[in-house]
């Protein structure tokens, strides 16, 4: 969360920065910064949003569903008295939201999670969807990331979020070392758009170690490798692995 606030802080001032002042208009011409909750955004990115049970329409209140989408859109250009408004207005349907939710017991409803969801505060949240937290549906231009390096094992306290992970990704399905970073990748990949670009930096052994061969498998299913850099040096301190970057292009070239 705080990694986000120093970008989201970062924005504003080249913003301001790149402000033309020009005396005679109102305001000096200075346009009112935008709100960016709905921009900068601290999540769990390898959880998605459950989609609508449309099966069981008595669990998700579509209605509020749309209404929240409505809101969300406005407060990115509203300030002031609005800003505020809006606000009050977003917090409203959300707890009509989780009443609905737990008088129909939908605990793994859309309408649950969205209801619980605070875009307004510092928290991270435990889910992550592109079309709800940026409004974007066709997936990200670029993909970058230094993902988490870690071996999770059911003998551990990762073995439920194992359990998760490996109905949702089959970078871990099957291989026997169910490394985080190789479910970051797969993630990662459903999250660009066509042509777009996916760049990593992980240890060193992705594309030669049979550990990681379902992973490789699917950035193959999604498009090509297009630039890997190795280092003969150590990238980061106190590491016991080398590392290299590599650049993965979605589509066919």
């Amino acid at each position: 969360p705080i990694a986000v606030e120093i970008s989201k802080l970062r924005c504003f001032l080249s913003l301001i920065v790149d402000e033309k002042v020009r005396d005679e208009e109102t305001n000096r011409g200075i346009e009112h910064l935008p709100n960016l909750e709905f921009k900068f955004v601290c999540a769990n990115t390898l959880i998605g949003l459950p989609k609508q049970q449309s099966q069981k329409t008595m669990f998700e209140d579509t209605d509020s569903i749309e209404q929240l989408k409505i809101l969300r859109e406005e407060y990115l250009s509203s300030f002031g008295k609005e800003k505020e408004k809006i606000e009050k207005e977003f917090r409203q349907v959300q707890s009509r939201m989780f009443d609905h939710a737990l008088q129909w017991e939908g605990r793994d409803s859309q309408t649950l999670k969205l209801s619980q969801w605070n875009p307004f505060s510092h928290e991270p949240s435990s889910w992550f969807d592109p079309d709800w937290m940026f409004g974007i549906k066709e997936g990200f231009n670029i993909v970058i990331a230094n993902p988490p390096y870690k071996i999770l094992t059911r003998n551990n306290t990762n073995h439920i979020e194992l359990n998760v992970y490996m109905n949702d990704y089959n970078s871990i399905k099957k291989c026997n070392s169910k490394n985080l970073y190789t479910i970051f990748i797969e993630s990662g990949t459903r999250f660009i758009s066509t042509k777009g670009n996916l760049t990593f930096i992980v240890p060193e052994g992705l594309f030669t170690t049979r550990s990681y061969k379902d992973c490789i498998i699917e950035i193959n299913k999604v498009g090509s490798v297009i630039k890997i850099v190795r280092f003969s040096k150590f990238v980061f301190e106190n590491a016991v692995t080398g590392n290299l970057i590599f650049t993965l292009l979605k589509g066919k070239r």
